[in-house]
């Protein structure tokens, strides 16, 4: 069972979906020209060493119909370069340069699909591990109102105990597919930044009741050769 979670370093939707749905979806026209000036500098960012130069980064925490944003200075107000929807796995690769603006910490990235630099929101990014089938390890018999509502109940049963993990619905498929896909984040482990939980569930009457469900654990530092993190 995973450890308990909390606020992490390393965890990554946009620049930060928590503030407003406009701030999220909206391409800002600023030339976004030099580090912002309440921005700690490169030079000044050895506090901050993940993610690690050469670390190949997913979007992980980004809410379905949501983008990752990669922006050309790390500053919510500049110019985007490139976005990335909320599913998207081994998307970029980190510089190892790490800047503080505000209360977040940007992450200087190369877009594998482009090869253009930006910088990101380091808390929507992680290194993608293993991925493992955990029904055995979750109670029998797990049921709720709805797919969203059984996601969150998965995560809060891979915790410990609070606080609970920050979970976000990544992915709805339509359709006869009876899944759902939900980011679980904030770990209290040092190498782990989380989960994502794809969660196949059977009608119960009015309710869902989960089939089996499979982990893939997001790291922080990185992985081994067998996707375990370290």
């Amino acid at each position: 069972m995973i450890a308990a979670c909390t606020a992490l370093l390393g965890c990554g939707s946009s620049d930060n979906p928590t503030t407003t749905r406009s701030e999220t979806t909206a391409v800002s026209t600023a030339s976004g020209s030099g580090v912002p000036g309440d921005a700690t500098t490169v030079a000044d960012a050895a506090s901050y060493p993940f993610p690690a130069q050469g670390a190949v980064l997913s979007v992980v925490g980004v809410e379905e119909g949501d983008v990752l944003y990669v922006r050309a200075q790390p500053d919510p107000g500049a110019e985007v370069v490139h976005q990335f929807p909320p599913v998207t796995n081994d998307a970029m690769v980190a510089s190892g340069e790490n800047v503080e603006h505000g209360d977040q910490i940007w992450a200087r990235v190369t877009v594998k699909a482009d090869g253009r630099d930006g910088w990101v929101n380091a808390r929507y990014t992680a290194i993608q591990g293993d991925t493992d089938d955990v029904t055995s390890e979750l109670p029998q018999n797990l049921v709720a109102d709805s797919m969203p509502a059984l996601a969150e109940l998965v995560a809060k049963h891979r915790s410990a105990g609070p606080p609970e993990p920050r979970v976000t619905i990544v992915d709805t498929p339509s359709g006869d597919l009876e899944t759902v896909t939900a980011d679980a984040l904030g770990y209290a482990d040092d190498a782990i930044a989380g989960e994502r939980l794809n969660v196949f569930a059977l009608p119960s009457g009015d309710q869902w009741k989960v089939r089996t469900v499979e982990a893939t654990t997001w790291c922080i530092r990185g992985v081994t050769d067998d996707r375990k993190c370290v």
